[in-house]
């Protein structure tokens, strides 16, 4: 039910409020109250305070401390209370939200809000009567409690204004308001030294695991006792307790491996959390490996604490240790092998055997072979990116003609091949044409597989260069996979006398294939220079005109394939008149 006691007998919004304030009705009319200010809340956490910390989880409640909100020296000697072995340790509170608690909370609301109607409907049928009289003279009558209810708030308020201690010093709206507090541990492990000084006997303890250690010994012995006990804790670290004579063991996250596959079942966890995951958790029942990015969402579900935290990989008994580290980026992070590429119009896979066998390399790494295979990747022009789906993109840069952003097309081919010759060729196929050289560079070819460029959209690109013939300027070629035919561009540029830069139009070159760039030398001769060389490495067409402020103009036309090129007529590509 959704409508308010006051509601279904007849008392108005006005009569509430008037009662609440003091005015005359059953019990007297005292004088309101000087309104109060809000609570504040800066170093308070919202009841209940749902603390999810690996094997460190509790819930406090209303019913257990009172009031609506605890300090952080409250919540953490109630931990320290629940968890010895934290007495001696350092922790911060750390508040987090995600889908997982948000979606928790309201189920819990909605549960609250259908036993609350139920009661309602169970009264009401009974004596509704009754139940008037009881609200009126409860609710709206009973000044002193209300004056008590006051009083316990400005404690409250009193409490929330000396005590501090909030990880970030303000309450966060979204997970301390009304559904209480999600809270995770951020705690301060001082490693034990190697020359520090272990008193014995000693306890080796995570919660309810503990491990005696009565005989003095060294650390690594200790250690092979409690992996010996508890693998998953394989390379663990300790924390060394003086006061109450305990280890705690607890593992570091170190640098991920991006784009590696853990085979599947694979187990999560430690201790009595261990769990074991299998390609029906990801949506699969066939799937048989899996990225950590697609771990780290599934288990966050379950695990909302660890939804930005990172794993631990024990290789012997396949199993992932979840850390409450945030993920880091490093500047020179590996990525697992083999990893996909995918480039213009290619994808290729990089393996462990182009690598030496290693089972990861960095970007850079990664580079050296594509550049092995397409030479205009070179290390000045190239920038590689990791993408989180799991495969490579390489970024090739000209120095005068923009950025290219590669990305796969269809209908595009590449080949190795040997040929009769015992020669080893390199294909690669363009809607448009066909290119191909030997490995070593030679005998480079190019043929057109597709009607040839109309005559007009020559003509189109004399007269946009003739327009300012002493300037140099730029024109781009597409080829419409949809519609099957070529299109002219004019790109976005600075132009000057002696030079051109102009901007890729990164989205057309996506969705069309580029056919050829053609740019124009204003009054100077037609020719490719050392800049034209560099820059025109990729795999399409290149043309070049000069000589504009004169009436027989002139051209360079070329096919390039990997910075290997073949002059053509301009017969060759486009339909020309008688």
């Amino acid at each position: 039910m959704s409508s308010s006691l006051a509601e279904l007998f007849g008392i108005s919004s006005e009569d509430v409020a008037n009662k609440k304030k003091g005015a005359k009705g059953k019990g007297g009319g005292k004088t309101a109250k000087k309104e109060k200010k809000p609570v504040k809340q800066g170093g308070r956490y919202q009841l209940p305070v749902r603390i999810r910390s690996g094997y460190i989880q509790c819930t406090l409640t209303q019913e257990q401390f009172g009031g609506v909100t605890l300090g952080e020296n409250e919540i953490k000697t109630e931990l320290r209370k629940l968890y010895p072995e934290l007495s001696g340790i350092q922790f911060s509170l750390v508040k987090f939200s995600n889908e997982f608690t948000r979606l928790h909370e309201t189920m819990e609301k909605l549960a609250e809000n259908t036993d609350a109607d139920d009661e309602k409907d169970r009264t009401e049928e009974d004596d509704p009567l009754d139940i008037a009289e009881a609200a009126s003279e409860e609710d709206y009558g009973n000044e002193d409690a209300d004056e008590e209810q006051d009083d316990e708030l400005d404690a409250e308020e009193e409490a929330a204004d000396t005590d501090g201690g909030s990880d970030d010093g303000q309450a966060d709206e979204k997970t301390c308001q009304g559904g209480g507090c999600w809270v995770k541990l951020d705690i301060q492990y001082q490693e034990v030294k190697k020359d520090q000084t272990i008193a014995f006997p000693l306890t080796v303890k995570v919660g309810k695991y503990e491990l005696e250690i009565k005989e003095k010994v060294p650390l690594e012995e200790i250690r092979a006792a409690w992996v010996k006990e508890y693998p998953e804790y394989s390379d663990c670290h300790f924390c060394y307790d003086e006061r109450n004579s305990l280890l705690f063991p607890y593992m570091l996250g170190g640098t991920e491996i991006k784009g590696k596959k853990y085979s599947l079942p694979v187990q999560i966890g430690y201790l009595d959390q261990k769990e074991t995951y299998t390609g029906a958790d990801f949506g699969n029942a066939e799937k048989e490996q899996v990225t950590l990015e697609e771990i780290r969402k599934t288990y966050g579900k379950k695990h909302p604490e660890y939804e930005n935290g990172m794993f631990v990989y024990n290789a012997e008994i396949n199993l992932l240790f979840p850390v409450l580290e945030f993920k880091r980026e490093m500047a020179n992070e590996r990525i697992g092998l083999p990893i996909l590429v995918r480039g213009s119009g290619f994808t290729m896979m990089v393996e462990k055997e182009d690598l030496k066998n290693a089972e990861s390399a960095t970007l850079e790494e990664i580079r050296t072979v594509i550049e092995s295979i397409y030479p205009e990747f070179s290390k000045e022009r190239t920038e590689m990116h990791y993408d989180e789906r799991g495969f490579v993109i390489p970024v090739l840069k000209g120095s005068r003609k923009g950025v290219q952003i590669m990305n796969v097309r269809k209908n595009q081919g590449f080949f190795i091949v040997t040929g009769h010759n015992g020669f080893v060729y390199r294909i690669e196929q363009m809607p448009y044409g066909c290119f191909d050289c030997r490995e070593d560079g030679s005998d480079v070819d190019f043929r057109m597989t597709e009607k040839k460029i109309p005559y007009g959209i020559l003509m189109d690109v004399v007269a946009f260069f003739k327009r300012n013939p002493r300037k140099e300027a730029a024109v781009q070629i597409f080829y419409n996979l949809e519609t099957e035919k070529y299109e002219i561009y004019y790109p976005e540029q600075k132009v000057t006398s002696a030079s051109v830069v102009f901007t890729r139009n990164h989205d057309m070159e996506n969705d069309k294939v580029l056919v050829m760039d053609i740019h124009s030398h204003g009054t100077m001769n037609a020719f490719f220079s050392s800049i034209d060389d560099n820059d025109e490495k990729g795999t399409r067409l290149f043309m070049v005109f000069g000589n504009l402020d004169k009436k027989e103009i002139t051209h360079k036309l070329r096919a390039g394939i990997a910075g290997n090129y073949k002059m053509l007529k301009l017969s060759d590509v486009f339909e020309m008149e008688d």
